[in-house]
C-alpha cells in the first residue's frame, strides 16, 4: 500500500469488517483507495465521508484508463468492489443520509449510489485482453480435442462453468446440476449450483473418472496453454491461462442472460449480472444463502440448455467430433 493509503486506512473499516473476509480486505481497501486518489490527482477535494462526491460518468472514466491502460482484470475486480460498497452504502446509510439532511438529501444519495452500483463490466470489444473471443474458444477446442482429449476436458468445463481451477477438485453432479464450494467460502455449507446440458454432464463424468480435476494449479495452467511447448498458446497467438475462461464466462453470460424475456416468461424473473456473480461465487450480499434460494435448480439448467454462451460452439464441437 502506498504512503497515501498509511493516512487513511481507517476510512473503509466499517464497510470492510461489516462485509469482506479478512483475506480479501487489502485488496478491496486498495481499489477504493486507488478510485479516492484518482479523484484527487484530477481536481476532486478529499471528503468526508469518502466518495462523498464519487458520480458514474467518474467510476466510467476510470474504468476506460484501466482497460486503455491493458488492465482489463482490474477494471472487472474494481466494478465487483466498487458494487460491492455502494451497495452497503445504499443499505446502511439511510438513516444517515436522512438525519443528514432530510428526504431531500436520502433521495440525492440513495440515486447517486444506485447509478454507481449500476456500472457494467467493460464488453469484450473494450476488454480483448484477458478474455477468448467465441472463435478463439472454439479453435482452442478444437485444437484440444484433436491434441489430447484430457486437455479438452479441462478447457471444456473451466469455459463452460465460470470457476476457479481449485473448485472443480470437490465438485460433484446430480442430474443436470453441478455443486461447487468456493474457494472463498470455504467456512460455509452452502455450495453454489452450475447448470449443464448433456454434453457437458458427461465430459464432466468422464473428467472426474480419469482424474483430470484433481490436479494442482501449475498443472491446469500447463494443461490450457499446451504443455511446455505452448501448443495451444501457439495456435491462438494469446497466452492463454485458467483466469481467461472466467473473465470470458462473466461478460458473455451477462450479454445473454441479463433481462432475458424467456427467463422472465418462464421462471418470473427478471435477470441481472447478480445471477452470473452468485453462478461464479462472487460475494453478491452478506446473505448469499438467500441468494441461492432467489434462483430454483430448473434456473440453472434452463440457462445451460438454452442460453449459455457455448451452445453454438457445441453444436459444432459436437458435429466435428461425432
Amino acid at each position: 500500500m502506498t504512503k497515501y493509503c498509511d493516512r487513511c486506512r481507517t476510512k473503509y473499516d466499517e464497510y470492510l469488517d461489516d462485509t469482506i473476509r479478512e483475506g480479501s480486505r487489502p485488496s478491496y481497501f486498495s481499489h477504493l483507495i486507488n478510485m479516492e486518489k484518482w479523484l484527487i490527482d484530477n481536481g476532486r477535494e478529499e471528503t468526508t465521508p469518502p466518495l462523498a462526491n464519487l458520480e458514474k460518468k467518474d467510476v466510467k472514466r476510470y474504468i476506460d484508463i484501466l482497460v486503455e491502460g491493458g488492465e482489463a482484470s482490474s477494471a472487472n475486480t474494481f466494478i465487483s468492489v466498487l458494487q460491492s460498497y455502494a451497495n452497503w452504502m445504499l443499505t446502511n446509510h439511510k438513516q444517515k443520509w436522512m438525519k443528514t439532511g432530510g428526504m431531500e438529501h436520502l433521495v440525492i444519495e440513495q440515486e447517486r449510489w444506485e447509478r454507481i452500483a449500476s456500472v457494467k463490466r467493460p464488453s469484450m470489444e473494450e476488454t480483448a485482453a484477458g478474455f477468448l473471443t467465441l472463435e478463439e474458444l472454439e479453435k482452442l477446442l478444437m485444437t484440444a480435442h484433436a491434441q489430447n482429449i484430457r486437455d479438452f476436458e479441462l478447457i471444456w468445463l473451466l469455459a463452460w462453468m465460470g470457476c476457479r481451477p481449485g473448485e472443480l477438485r470437490d465438485a460433484y453432479r446430480r442430474e443436470h446440476i453441478v455443486k461447487i464450494q468456493s474457494e472463498k467460502t470455504r467456512d460455509r455449507k452452502t455450495k453454489r449450483r452450475i447448470g449443464v446440458d448433456a454434453f457437458t454432464a458427461k465430459v464432466f463424468d468422464s473428467a472426474k473418472k480419469h482424474g483430470t480435476l484433481a490436479v494442482s494449479q501449475q498443472t491446469i495452467q500447463n494443461r490450457v496453454m499446451g504443455g511446455t511447448g505452448g501448443i495451444y498458446d501457439k495456435a491462438l497467438g494469446v497466452h492463454i491461462t485458467p483466469k481467461m475462461f472466467r473473465h470470458t464466462f462473466a461478460t458473455y453470460m451477462d450479454n445473454r442472460c441479463i433481462r432475458d424475456n424467456d427467463v422472465m416468461k418462464r421462471f418470473d424473473i427478471q435477470l441481472d449480472d447478480k445471477f452470473t456473480k452468485v453462478w461464479q461465487g462472487h460475494k453478491v450480499g452478506k446473505d448469499i444463502t438467500h441468494l441461492y434460494r432467489e434462483y430454483p435448480d430448473d434456473l440453472f439448467v434452463f440457462i445451460a440448455e438454452h442460453k449459455h454462451y457455448m451452445l453454438p460452439i457445441e453444436k459444432k464441437v459436437r458435429a466435428c467430433t461425432a
